[in-house]
């Protein structure tokens, strides 16, 4: 199979159903039922990242049920070194986090609000000390939704939501000094699922708002149904991808051809958290993707990931 013989997504089902698994163009409504078994297990996040020329920043707001979570990190790609990062681990109910993505509001915590005011636009607001983040993402092409089993579960299931080259816009003000962020590259993830006791991924991210192009690819988790590109206003699933998550360079390659890119690493995010019955281990490098996607030469900023969680 080569890149010219991927089909584009179908449309996505108005609602998802416990074991209708597959991979849609647009967004599908929660509707799942809640028994203890999944309860214990369930969790949500909504997570974003913008990329400017001088700056990038990214965030996310969790919800594990049992307690919640928040991050924020800034950037700076001009001097290359991470100028702002804050992680709260918070109490049960703290951070709020929709079932979907068919409301307009995301995700919410004290001082950190993900809003979608209508379907094309997400207002991202954050007023942490030291750091004041407002930033406009705006729609230029679908998302895609893949409703995923859970590897060793018969009854768990994970549905995720990513769009990829939103037109970016805001300002940051940190420690007083206010920037114009001007116009850049804007990543969505909204995940909502049952996860397994230990959960590990690979992933990778990348768009350019102007080229309306971009990638999603993920190894060892999701079954591989989130492996989507972008491109002339059409998203193509394919089957599987190797990600590779380094120290100096990232890579990530189809198993069809769709996509051979490499990233250059600008700067890395980590946090290890260690509670013995809770453990996170996240990496995600941030830089741009250059190489190949549908046979195309292009330069994507984006990230990778490379995490551990049991929970």
């Amino acid at each position: 199979m080569n890149s010219h013989q991927l089909s584009a997504l179908l449309d996505a089902p108005k609602a998802h159903s416990q074991g209708a698994f597959g991979t849609w163009r647009g967004e599908s409504r929660w509707e799942f039922s809640r028994s203890w078994e999944f309860l214990k297990s369930e969790k949500k996040w909504q997570w974003f990242g913008a990329f400017f020329q001088n700056y990038a920043i990214g965030g996310a707001l969790v919800d594990l049920r049992y307690a919640t979570k928040a991050f924020v990190w800034v950037f700076d790609r001009t001097t290359q070194s991470l100028v702002y990062e804050a992680s709260r681990t918070l109490p049960a109910r703290l951070v709020r986090v929709a079932d979907d993505t068919f409301t307009r509001d995301i995700a919410k915590s004290s001082g950190f609000s993900i809003e979608r005011p209508s379907t094309n636009l997400w207002e991202i607001r954050i007023d942490w000390e030291h750091v004041n983040i407002d930033i406009n993402l705006v729609s230029n092409l679908a998302p895609f939704t893949a409703h995923c089993p859970v590897q060793g579960s018969p009854s768990l299931h994970n549905t995720t939501r990513k769009e990829v080259g939103l037109t970016a816009r805001g300002g940051l003000r940190i420690s007083g000094v206010f920037h114009e962020l001007g116009l850049g590259h804007g990543l969505l993830d909204h995940s909502h699922g049952f996860m397994a006791r230990e959960t590990s991924w690979l992933w990778a991210m990348g768009s350019d708002a102007e080229q309306r192009l971009g990638f999603n690819a993920i190894q060892g988790f999701n079954a591989d149904l989130e492996n989507c590109v972008w491109a002339e206003g059409e998203i193509y699933a394919f089957d599987r991808a190797t990600v590779e998550v380094g120290e100096a360079f990232c890579a990530v390659k189809s198993n069809c051809g769709a996509l051979d890119l490499r990233m250059d690493i600008e700067g890395i995010r980590r946090e290890d958290v260690d509670l013995k019955l809770v453990r996170s281990v996240y990496k995600q490098p941030l830089g741009v993707w250059n190489g190949t996607l549908l046979g195309q030469t292009v330069a994507l900023p984006g990230v990778a990931e490379d995490h551990f969680a049991r929970w």
